[in-house]
């Protein structure tokens, strides 16, 4: 039998008071799964916005990278362009001077295809050695099967820029469609003067325009970059664009002359006045001649390798981004069901909790050695301990299915029912 001390009944505890407890862990559950879903949130937000950065900053760097190696490889080549420009021109002077003294020494009778056959002059480089007299009828010329004898020069603007006075220079003139060979020439022409000084003609050499930039013709040039040489109205000398050589054009909006007035020599990015093509140029002056050597790569080949590395690493991050979204939602899904579970547990608890404390049959429960673990209040009644009372008790383990306790249970109540009868406990 229990071994149940006497003692007075006292009120068990509220059914309502143990489900508080219960109330309050459903309430902070909801605020915990509110601030591990932001945490979640955010922490996918600050990846991807991370990942965006890093491919953004990785982009820049590459295309300036890209850039500044243009520049620099642009620069030099302009170098090699201007040398080879100036060069090209110093040999045409040279054979100038060459001819004006010889036309000094020998006269209307100068012998000028001597002078290629001498190796003197130049046949690679000039098309054309004339003399044309102070009214601009050519004296001499070579090669010798020229026909001269219709032909003046005075109206050209070689002719006609020294006729006022000696500038002691070289003259470079406008590209013309030459009336000796019909067809488009470079004039380089300096002043011829008589022993008293005055106007006594012109020494003229006539180069192909496509002379200037032949010499990069089998260079590793993309089809739309760009090697020219201007004249400061504009006019372009010779022009060469990918393969195509040109002369004679009028870019005088191009964006070349507004840097080469700041700085003589440099770079610059800017749209093609021609093609309006948009370009890195790197630009030499040449202020003895009165011309400026350009060369100019397109932006899209500079910027093609790191464009299709940044396609690439565009679609990695977008990968990426969406891996941690789906990874992010998935986490998300995953606590969500965790807690609907917790909380439906919690629930279920709640009502069994309920069920059990408001029941009108007394239940217990008790361990395997016998030991009560918790009564609900209807039990506490019938037997008259508290539930603290009741879990400091065993109940013996030769009566596992609780005949004693119900027997010492019934007894009371059976004494209650007695007329005049009185509640003991033994």
């Amino acid at each position: 039998m229990l071994n149940f001390p006497a003692r007075k009944h006292d009120a068990p505890i509220s059914g309502i008071a143990q489900l508080a407890p219960l109330a309050a862990n459903l309430e902070r559950w909801k605020r915990e799964r509110l601030h591990i879903d932001i945490g979640i949130v955010l922490f996918s937000v600050a990846l991807i916005f991370w990942l965006g950065i890093a491919a953004i900053s990785q982009t820049r760097f590459e295309r300036q990278e890209a850039i500044d190696a243009a520049i620099d490889a642009n620069n030099n080549l302009a170098v090699a362009f201007e040398q080879y420009v100036a060069r090209t021109l110093q040999q045409a002077d040279t054979a100038l001077l060459v001819l004006r003294r010889e036309y000094a020494r020998a006269g209307p009778a100068l012998d000028i295809a001597s002078l290629f056959d001498d190796g003197v002059l130049d046949r690679k480089q000039l098309l054309l050695a004339v003399i044309a007299d102070e009214r601009g009828g050519p004296v001499a010329a070579s090669p010798e099967q020229t026909d001269t004898s219709s032909v003046n020069l005075a109206d050209r603007e070689h002719f006609q820029v020294h006729v006022a006075h000696d500038t002691g220079r070289p003259f470079v003139g406008k590209p013309v469609r030459s009336r000796l060979l019909g067809l488009p020439v470079i004039p380089i022409t300096r002043r011829i003067n008589k022993p008293d000084g005055s106007f006594g003609g012109v020494a003229i050499v006539l180069i192909d325009p496509a002379h200037f930039t032949e010499f990069y013709k089998n260079a590793d040039f993309g089809p739309l970059d760009v090697l020219s040489v201007l004249q400061l109205d504009g006019t372009t000398l010779s022009r060469r664009v990918g393969p195509r050589p040109s002369s004679g054009e009028n870019v005088s909006q191009a964006g070349v002359f507004a840097a080469q007035r700041e700085q003589p020599n440099g770079w610059y990015r800017g749209r093609g006045a021609l093609d309006g093509v948009m370009r890195f140029y790197s630009y030499r002056s040449l202020p003895e001649y009165s011309l400026i050597a350009v060369s100019g790569i397109t932006e899209a080949a500079v910027l093609a390798h790191p464009n299709a590395h940044a396609r690439r690493a565009n679609w990695s991050a977008a990968i990426v981004t969406l891996v941690v979204t789906v990874f992010g939602a998935l986490v998300l899904v995953v606590l969500a069901r965790r807690r609907r579970v917790r909380v439906a547990l919690a629930e279920s608890e709640a009502r069994l909790r309920a069920t059990f404390d408001q029941a009108g049959t007394g239940i217990m429960r008790s361990a395997i050695d016998g030991r009560v673990l918790e009564a609900n209040a209807k039990a506490c009644a019938i037997l008259g301990y508290s539930a603290d009372e009741l879990a400091a008790m065993n109940l013996p383990r030769a009566d596992p299915q609780g005949r004693c306790c119900r027997q010492r249970a019934a007894r009371p109540c059976a004494a209650r029912q007695r007329p005049g009868g009185e509640h003991k406990r033994s």
